[in-house]
């Protein structure tokens, strides 16, 4: 919601207005990685790697979100 208004702020870039943009649809598909990965890391019998592997964005192999996350924050910083 947050990235929406600014995304619509007068007297900001195109180019950051692009940047935006971008990171919104990243952390749309981002959650829903997380969702669709929700079976796996929500049940009773998760194991705490695989948990591990959906928020650390230095485990290998990056999956569950992880490499996305990665990406994303680095993309972030960058601005």
């Amino acid at each position: 919601v947050r990235l929406e208004v600014l995304e619509k702020t007068t007297g900001i870039s195109d180019s950051l207005k692009g940047k935006i943009s971008d990171a919104k649809t990243k952390t749309i598909d981002f959650s829903k990685k997380l969702k669709d990965s929700h079976a796996q890391l929500g049940v009773a019998a998760a194991q705490s790697d695989d948990a591990k592997k959906a928020i650390d964005r230095t485990n290998k192999p990056g999956d569950k979100g992880a490499s996305s996350l990665k990406h994303s924050t680095n993309k972030l910083m960058s601005c």
